[in-house]
């Protein structure tokens, strides 16, 4: 992994090296149009200083997070890029974010986004360009890449491809072992099932001491994203909710369902923060997150905690949740945008899909057996961790369409109305039918 200072010369074969290790050899990739290797080399990148703007969508990702976890590794891998970032935030009471950056002037090369928020970052504010032609240009291998990530950017870009996924995640459980034997709750297990979850949550929700303590919380939209049994909220051609419709409203009672038992319910409205914050300080038994939760939020040392794969749903027997990839995406502001697929295509490189598994994160790669074998290795705080955290087979992805921001709007206050006792179920999801689909035609009419 670590590398010295290079010479302009071992740079010059480093860099095809490195693009030779994309393409996979053959240079035959899944894009139809995709140069035959035989008949052409990969062009090669300008070793011009550039200095590319990296823009990180996810509140986790800050500028320190983003130079350890993959900044730095660009930097040695392209001696001439030096890298800007740009992460979003709070300052001062103000938000840093897109749409705050954009009103400002500010210009990305690079920004990151997972799916579920590709819309709302990436389509709304046009920032997106089609890399098919980069693709081709450099040879670049689209079928090493895991299917379901690469059919996902299929679907926002027409049958292109807009970004390179690097990485993946998955929903799963963790739970605080010191709560579980503080109360005698057996642990849960990759065997356990949501109705084994459902009867531990009874049992581990409490007040003791002046302690309030919650059997379970989770990042609850992130569970209507991902759900075991790809139940869609909104139609992928009409854009229209779909909340009003029997799988939906199975879909909304199971999860609301969780949060409505007796000492884990809510008067008022629940906000992801507090949800993951009653984890981290020991108040909350088990929390469902993304696998990566542990450290975009920092659990403590203190904080006795392990993970198991998400539980399986007896609707969807044997099927994990849908894969959420995170992608890099090249935006149509960048003047450098040769440079800036080329640090992209990086990313899928086995070498640093090698490096970014072993510090675990779930490798994006097709072929991932071997990778998955080191998740976590050089990662002090996964030693004696449960690390089996991938379903074999993932639930089928539904389809995010451009105005997946809008479905998840009203997703939030669905789940509030009903938890918090606002409105009945019934009343809640066809209020929020009604309003969706009235942001949807205003939006349709621009």
């Amino acid at each position: 992994m670590r590398m010295g200072k290079v010479s302009p010369a071992a740079l010059t074969v480093l860099v095809a090296a490195m693009a030779a290790g994309c393409s996979g050899g053959s240079g035959a990739g899944a894009d139809k149009g995709q140069n035959d290797a035989g008949k052409s080399k990969p062009a090669e990148p300008s070793q011009e200083p550039v200095e590319l703007t990296l823009h990180g969508t996810m509140s986790g990702f800050t500028e320190d997070f983003m130079k350890a976890h993959f900044g730095t590794y660009i930097e040695k891998k392209f001696p001439n890029v030096k890298l800007k970032f740009l992460p979003t935030m709070v300052v001062e009471g103000a938000p840093r974010n897109t749409t705050t950056y954009l009103a400002a002037g500010q210009k990305f090369d690079l920004l990151n986004a997972p799916s579920g928020s590709t819309p709302g970052s990436v389509l709304e504010n046009g920032l997106q360009i089609d890399l098919t032609p980069y693709v081709k240009k450099y040879n670049f291998d689209l079928n090493r890449i895991e299917p379901s990530a690469l059919e996902i950017q299929r679907k926002f870009a027409n049958g292109g491809v807009y970004g390179i996924p690097f990485t993946t995640n998955t929903l799963v459980l963790f739970y605080n072992k010191d709560l579980f034997s503080k109360f005698g709750v057996p642990l849960p297990t990759s065997s356990s099932t949501w109705d084994d979850l459902s009867e531990a949550i009874k049992k581990l929700s409490r007040t003791e001491a002046g302690v309030a303590y919650r059997g379970f919380t989770a990042t609850y939209w992130h569970m209507f994203l991902l759900n075991q049994r790809s139940v869609p909220g909104q139609d992928a051609k009409t854009y229209k909710a779909l909340y009003t419709n029997d799988a939906y409203k199975k879909e909304m009672e199971f999860i609301t369902g969780l949060f409505k038992i007796p000492g884990n319910d809510w008067t008022t409205n629940p906000s992801i923060a507090q949800m993951v914050d009653s984890f981290v300080k020991g108040t909350s038994a088990m929390y469902v997150g993304l696998d990566n939760t542990w450290q975009l939020y920092k659990f403590p040392k203190e904080l006795n905690w392990d993970m198991i794969r998400l539980p399986e749903r007896k609707e969807a027997p044997g099927t994990g949740p849908q894969t959420y990839p995170n992608y890099m995406y090249v935006t149509n502001m960048s003047a450098n945008k040769d440079t800036a697929f080329q640090v992209i295509a990086s990313l899928a490189s086995e070498e640093f899909q090698t490096y970014y598994t072993k510090q675990g994160y779930l490798p994006i790669l097709k072929d991932n057996a071997n990778l998955l074998k080191q998740f976590g290795a050089d990662v002090p705080e996964l030693t004696g961790k449960n690390k089996d955290i991938m379903w074999p087979k993932l639930a089928a992805p539904t389809e995010v369409t451009k105005y997946q921001s809008i479905d998840l709007k009203y997703e939030q206050q669905l789940f509030a109305d009903i938890v918090t006792g606002k409105k009945d179920i019934n009343t809640a999801l066809r209020d929020a039918a009604e309003a969706h689909d009235k942001d949807i035609a205003a939006q349709l009419s621009k």
